[in-house]
């Protein structure tokens, strides 16, 4: 099961961009000087960055080489990335329960308000803490 959306207006940074928007200014560049040094054209690098297009993964070990960013740099690159996805996908080892009850709150997320969402959020943090990726619960 898939689900996509896209940012609410096109000029909208995604936190991808809102991160490699930062690193421009830190290194006092435009977008097409970042574009050029990628070796993309800008109009690229701005499709990415407002998610109009999905970041290539490779990008991030990429850009960290480029910039010459740490270690602890380029893994928020890596949320960054996570955090601008638009497209959710169930893993295969989902089970068949899982996965219907995900179908459920994709039809039904705009039926959602702020309150359900919280409440949402409160019950998985605990029937499913947040881990970081590959560590167990």
């Amino acid at each position: 099961m898939t689900e996509t959306t896209k940012p609410a207006r096109a000029s909208q940074l995604t936190p991808f961009g809102k991160v490699l928007r930062k690193l421009r200014i830190d290194h006092n560049e435009r977008l097409a000087d970042m574009a050029k040094r990628l070796g993309i054209s800008g109009a690229y690098l701005s499709f990415i960055e407002t998610g109009n297009k999905p970041v290539p993964e490779s990008w991030p070990a990429l850009i960290a080489e480029h910039y010459e960013l740490s270690s602890s740099a380029l893994e928020e690159l890596h949320r960054a990335v996570a955090r601008s996805e638009y497209t959710i996908k169930l893993t295969p080892e989902a089970t068949p329960l899982q996965r219907a009850a995900a179908e459920v709150l994709v039809r039904r997320w705009n039926m959602i308000d702020d309150n359900g969402a919280g409440s949402l959020l409160e019950l998985l943090d605990d029937i499913a803490p947040d881990t970081p990726e590959g560590e167990p619960a």
